[in-house]
Formats: C-alpha cells, sequence, structure tokens
C-alpha cells in the first residue's frame, strides 16, 4: 500500500471514529436542552409511539441489547390495518407515514389503561429515561414539541455559527505556513470535468471554472500525466469507480525552473490552494505541516456540520407536517 492510499485509508478510519464521538456530544447536547421542557403528563409517549422495527425485528434486537428487552417488557405493537386505527390517532398516523422514510410499527404501553398508568413496580425506569425522543414526530399535545424547536434554534443559531468561525480560524492557520514551490498543484491539477465541460461552465459564468481554463491546459496523454508524480496520479485512479472519470491539468504559465512566470497577478484558486486540511497533500507540499495541525478539528467540524444538518432537515420536515 503507497503512502497516499494508506493515508486516505487513515482519515476514513479517522472520520469514522469523530463521526461516531460527534453524534454522541451532539445527543448530549440535545438532551441537555430537554431539562427545561417539564412534562405535561400528556401520556403522548404512552399512548402511542412508532418505530423502524416490528416485534419479530425487536425480539432479535432485545437478545443482545437491554433497551430494547426492557421496551418489550413495557410496549405492545398495535394493528393500524385495515381502518384499525382509534380516531383520535388517525391524523397522527397518518402523519407519520408519509413523512418518515421508512415502514413505521406503531406501539402502546401495555401498563397505561382508561388513562392512567397500572404499572404497580415502585420504579418506572424506563419511562423516566425514554419518555421522549426528539426524533420522532410528536403528537400535537406533547411537549416534546417545544424541546424540538429548542434544539431547532441551537443548531441555526450556535452550532452552524460555531462551525463556521472554527472553519474560519482553521483558514486563517494556513497564514503561518508557506509555499515551498514544489510545484505539484500546478503541475498536475486533477478535475472530474473535461476541458470542453470545463469551458462551457466558465461560458455559463462559473469562476472556479473560467478561472481553471484561463491558466490550466490538458496533457496530451495520459502518461505525461502519471510522470509527474505517480504516487500521487496512482492513488487518484484507484479512487474512481469503473463509471467515473478523471483529467488532469498542467498550468500553461510555469517557467522552466518550476516558478509561476505570473506570480503577482495569480488567480484565487491559486491564492488561495489548498483552502481546507481535507484533502490529500504531497510531504514536498509547504502547507502538509498546517493539514496535519488542523486536519481532527476539520473532520470533527465536518462529522459535526453533516450531523446538524440531518437533524435540521429532518426536525424542519416534522415542522412542516404539523
Amino acid at each position: 500500500m503507497n503512502s497516499l492510499i494508506k493515508e486516505e485509508s487513515q482519515n476514513r478510519e479517522l472520520f469514522r471514529e469523530l463521526f461516531i464521538s460527534m453524534k454522541k456530544k451532539l445527543l448530549r447536547r440535545f438532551e441537555g436542552l430537554k431539562n427545561n421542557s417539564v412534562c405535561k403528563n400528556c401520556h403522548a409517549c404512552c399512548e402511542l409511539r412508532y418505530l423502524e422495527f416490528s416485534t419479530f425485528e425487536l425480539k432479535v434486537l432485545a437478545k443482545n441489547d437491554k433497551y430494547w428487552r426492557v421496551f418489550l417488557e413495557f410496549f405492545e405493537e398495535q394493528d393500524f390495518s385495515n381502518k384499525k386505527t382509534p380516531e383520535k390517532f388517525k391524523k397522527y398516523v397518518e402523519k407519520v407515514q408519509k413523512t418518515v422514510d421508512f415502514t413505521p410499527f406503531f406501539y402502546s404501553c401495555r401498563f397505561f389503561k382508561g388513562g392512567s398508568c397500572h404499572y404497580d413496580k415502585e420504579e418506572k425506569c424506563f419511562c423516566k429515561k425514554s419518555g421522549l425522543e426528539f426524533d420522532k414526530i410528536m403528537l400535537d399535545n406533547c411537549c416534546g414539541l417545544f424541546w424540538q424547536e429548542k434544539i431547532l434554534d441551537d443548531i441555526k443559531k450556535r452550532i452552524f455559527k460555531d462551525i463556521f468561525i472554527k472553519n474560519i480560524h482553521i483558514k486563517n492557520s494556513k497564514e503561518d505556513f508557506s509555499c515551498n514551490c514544489c510545484g505539484i498543484c500546478c503541475k498536475l491539477a486533477s478535475s472530474d470535468f473535461s476541458y470542453e465541460e470545463l469551458q462551457k461552465k466558465a461560458k455559463l459564468g462559473d469562476n472556479f471554472a473560467k478561472q481553471f481554463v484561463e491558466i490550466f491546459v490538458p496533457y496530451k496523454n495520459i502518461n505525461d500525466a502519471r510522470m509527474v508524480y505517480p504516487e500521487y496520479f496512482d492513488f487518484l485512479k484507484k479512487k474512481l469507480s469503473s463509471d467515473e472519470n478523471i483529467y488532469f491539468y498542467h498550468c500553461k504559465k510555469l517557467g522552466e525552473d518550476g516558478l509561476c512566470t505570473d506570480y503577482q497577478n495569480r488567480p484565487d484558486i491559486c491564492r488561495d490552494f489548498p483552502d481546507n486540511p481535507l484533502g490529500i497533500l504531497p510531504n514536498c507540499c509547504g502547507y502538509k505541516a498546517w493539514k496535519e495541525d488542523t486536519e481532527v478539528l476539520a473532520l470533527s467540524l465536518q462529522a459535526l456540520e453533516v450531523l446538524s444538518r440531518f437533524y435540521c432537515k429532518m426536525l424542519k420536515d416534522y415542522f412542516k407536517v404539523r
């Protein structure tokens, strides 16, 4: 395994670990926002809740997970087929079925009868810990709606702002490093688009494509491109699936000494390179140390942004059907 492939593999593994860690932290943060959402004892979560798992599937999960074993002690699946849905739940059941991207299974607590709880044991640990789940569509009278609103507000006003500020800090920290003129970014630029496609995009107003075609030209043949940096070339080619293409370019303003012949007038795509620390950089690049210094934070922010955008969209979709 060459060094670039090894680095890419390590980055994927690191991102998975950071993603899992960030998800746990984010869920703890959301849970903390629930503290001020006092339960009104509407018993909505007792009367009806939904899952993506059937009872049979839950029994399989329960073999290795205590949570689902306890869930099955309390909840039993409800048959809402063939017009068996109680009138008071029809609107909610239809809303769930139309909104979620899986087939929902509905459950109600076997101890909640006649408007009150008949659980005769001293501790109701499951109810206390699992009454509300922010990632579910709430019944209209549930206080969990207020909790969801607080989470959405937290994501939009604080989490996204924090991600933005920290990414700016990462970008600004690049000023502590400098280009050492290895020239790889000039000699072996790559794109998913052919030169003709980039020219069309430039004519349609794509600023990046316009700057790119002004200074970069395609290699006459693939072997000339590979000779520049075989390890990097082979790495990029191996990443592609059978139906993908990659095109290699070199800067027409690069002099025989490996330096730019029009450095003072170089476009923004050159001035800003690399614009983030998540790309693969050769060891000779002067910004390799910057990448190594900031990569973990950048990957953490990427994981946080992916998760936050997912939960933000989910909650917005839920509010649309209220």
